[in-house]
């Protein structure tokens, strides 16, 4: 009689853990899953270039310059976008704040694809014709957005 009370009970102790242990890995795994796939796309695209050393290291320290130059900017997004969430899902919603707010994201937006352009501009600079031929036609992945949608 003993054992059919446990068996029940250890079976819902089980599926418990493996359920709380996936969903523990899940919170960290897709964050440093993207960031993997970001390394090896880049190890991809400089092994598919065929870039020298010299060009390899003149375009860690350009891509380095770019994220230390756009991280204010996309930390400010961000917030902007937590009180976009506070403003609109307010009981009543204040729309000139939220108009306000919208158009200050479409400026940050619109300056960090800015950004982006003359980054990929000054990676062309350094690569050779043949270089930026195939540069020019890779197209990157957007997992962000494939994963919103």
């Amino acid at each position: 009689m003993k054992n059919r009370n446990l068996k029940p009970l250890m079976l819902t102790l089980i599926i418990v853990g493996l359920s709380g242990s996936a969903f523990a890995q899940g919170e960290r795994g897709p964050r440093r899953q993207h960031r993997d796939e970001q390394a090896q796309g880049w190890e991809r695209m400089a092994e598919r270039l065929d870039l020298t050393e010299a060009q390899q290291d003149q375009l860690k320290t350009l891509r380095l310059s770019f994220r230390e130059e756009t991280l204010p900017l996309k930390n400010e997004l961000r917030e902007k976008k937590a009180r976009m969430r506070t403003l609109t899902t307010a009981k009543e919603a204040d729309m000139k704040a939220i108009n306000q707010l919208a158009e200050e994201m479409g400026e940050l937006q619109t300056n960090m694809v800015k950004k982006h352009l003359a980054h990929r501009q000054e990676v062309r600079k350094i690569l050779t014709d043949e270089q930026r031929i195939l540069f020019d036609s890779h197209r990157p992945h957007r997992h962000g957005r494939m994963r919103r949608g």
